[in-house]
Formats: structure tokens, C-alpha cells, sequence
């Protein structure tokens, strides 16, 4: 079973990995219960397939890295960050990943 404060934990995980695309009242959200889920993390409005991403690892954002190719900058990358001990997480969809114990 996750508590409450794990799903916490993962929403934080995942503000930090896309940070640049989250902006008030517009970032992912915890809800419990959605679809049958316990916990799922939503947000329609971010970055493209945003739920296929390996949040543990350091890969290349690939929307900043095409906006700024404009302006001759090179690769953009976005961090790898820490699901707490005893998680996965499983998209759901193109805008939610569910939070599940190991």
C-alpha cells in the first residue's frame, strides 16, 4: 500500500524533473482514486508524453532543446531524480502516471 506521503514524494520527484514547465495553478496534481488507482499524479498541461519519461535518469528535454536551438544552444537536459524507496510508477495515459508499491 502507498501512504499519502509517498505520493507526496513522487509529485515532488516529478515538479523537479520538468521544473521549467511548471508554473502556478498549471503543475501536475495528486489525486486519489482516479480510475480505481490509489494514487495517480495528473497534468494535462504538461510537457508532450511527459508520463513516458525515465524520471530516475538524465535525459535530453527534448521541447527546450528544440525552442532553444533557435538561439544556438545546444542540448537541454532534464535531471534524474528519486522515486522514494519501495515505489514504481506506471503511465496511464499521456497525461498521468499511477503510483504503486514494489
Amino acid at each position: 500500500m502507498i501512504t499519502k506521503t509517498q505520493a507526496e514524494l513522487v509529485l515532488a520527484a516529478v515538479t523537479r524533473k520538468f521544473s521549467p514547465y511548471v508554473e502556478p495553478g498549471f503543475g501536475p496534481t495528486l489525486l486519489s482514486d482516479f480510475d480505481g488507482r490509489p494514487w495517480t499524479i495528473v497534468w494535462e498541461e504538461g510537457p508532450y508524453e511527459w508520463p513516458f519519461a525515465q524520471l530516475d535518469a538524465k535525459t535530453v528535454d527534448e521541447e527546450l532543446t528544440a525552442e532553444a536551438a533557435e538561439y544556438g544552444a545546444g542540448l537541454i537536459f532534464s535531471p534524474a531524480v528519486t522515486l522514494p524507496p519501495g515505489v514504481w510508477v506506471e503511465p496511464v495515459n499521456h497525461y498521468s502516471i499511477a503510483v504503486y508499491p514494489k
